[in-house]
């Protein structure tokens, strides 16, 4: 039998210390840039790096979220972002949209 897995957002450091301490499996969580809910506090590329180094630690996973349908002149700054993060050990994207998947 499988296990679901516990997926919860996080949206800034404090609501991603919080999903792992009461029990989630997973977080997914954006970065300052292409996240879709503006209001969240999001991560800076170091602090993407503490909380994914933080929560393999605990065996847990982090999914980066790029839910966002980009415009022609933005893909030259998300694959420079993608770059920025790419020594970041993530344990996988959810992109709304499927062309970001080939950046």
């Amino acid at each position: 039998m499988r296990i679901p897995e516990l997926l919860s957002p996080a949206g800034d450091r404090e609501k991603f210390d919080a999903a792992l301490r009461y029990g989630a499996d997973a977080v997914y969580l954006a970065g300052k840039r292409f996240g879709m809910r503006a209001a969240s506090g999001n991560f800076t590329p170091d602090e993407l790096r503490a909380a994914v180094s933080d929560a393999h630690a605990l065996g847990k996973k982090v999914y980066l979220t790029l839910n966002i349908l980009p415009r022609d002149e933005q893909y030259d700054e998300i694959a420079g972002f993608l770059g920025e993060i790419s020594d970041i050990p993530l344990d996988a994207f959810i992109a709304a949209s499927p062309e970001l998947c080939g950046l």
